[in-house]
């Protein structure tokens, strides 16, 4: 991860807790930091957090003392997953790395480990953070930290 990757995530850590969900395709965004009102019809929420980390399309894990307890694979029900992820204790991000070439952990405060897995071959992202102004952080699936606008489409100038 370079310095422009650090820099932009780095007021991710120790942010509070926000909210959690699973939706299409078993994806997993995790918020942290303040709630946000917005006025995006199609969301049920009426509120973002400040931070949103997760994945659209890669399979995912979350991991305490050394055992899964919750997967991407555990079923295909949306709403089940979603009650297992509501029952689970989040914290404050403490550390988020590759921890080999293709995948990303994110490790929080109670030492729960989420981890992000790359399971696809296209050019989508594996993981990704969207952060304050207008920010987007993504680990690409082949395996590079990019920054880029999360307000507009990512050309090759907007890229860092």
């Amino acid at each position: 991860m370079n310095i422009d990757i650090a820099n932009a995530i780095g007021s991710i850590y120790g942010k509070k807790f926000c909210s959690a969900n699973i939706g299409k395709h078993n994806s997993l965004s995790i918020g942290f930091g303040e709630k946000i009102a917005h006025n995006i019809e199609r969301l049920a929420d009426k509120y973002l957090c400040e931070w949103r980390a997760g994945t659209y399309y890669s399979s995912w894990r979350i991991i305490r003392d050394g055992k899964i307890i919750l997967g991407s694979n555990d079923s295909n029900d949306i709403e089940y997953l979603n009650s297992k992820l509501n029952e689970l204790d989040f914290k404050e991000i403490v550390e988020i790395i590759n921890y080999n070439s293709l995948d990303v952990q994110v490790v929080l405060k109670n030492g729960m480990i989420i981890q992000f897995i790359n399971t696809i071959s296209d050019e989508d992202e594996t993981f990704h953070i969207f952060c304050p102004e207008n920010i987007c952080v993504v680990f690409s699936t082949e395996g590079l930290w990019e920054i880029g606008p999360s307000n507009a489409s990512w050309s090759d100038d907007s890229k860092k």
